[in-house]
Formats: C-alpha cells, structure tokens, sequence
C-alpha cells in the first residue's frame, strides 16, 4: 500500500505538472491568437 501512494503521489505531480503546462499555452495562445 505503501509503495502505490508513492507512485500515486508522483503520478499526481506529474499531471499537476501538465496541466500548469497546458493552462499557460493555452493562454499564451488565447493572447496572441
């Protein structure tokens, strides 16, 4: 159980990561565009 909340909470980082990612492209282009 231990070792699945890890790779839970890393799964999570990574998607927060993502989502950071397409939020500012996303404005970036809705600027621009």
């Amino acid at each position: 159980m231990v070792i699945r909340n890890i790779v839970k909470d890393i799964q999570t980082r990574i998607f927060i990561r993502k989502n950071k990612k397409n939020k500012v492209f996303l404005g970036v282009r809705f600027y621009f565009g």
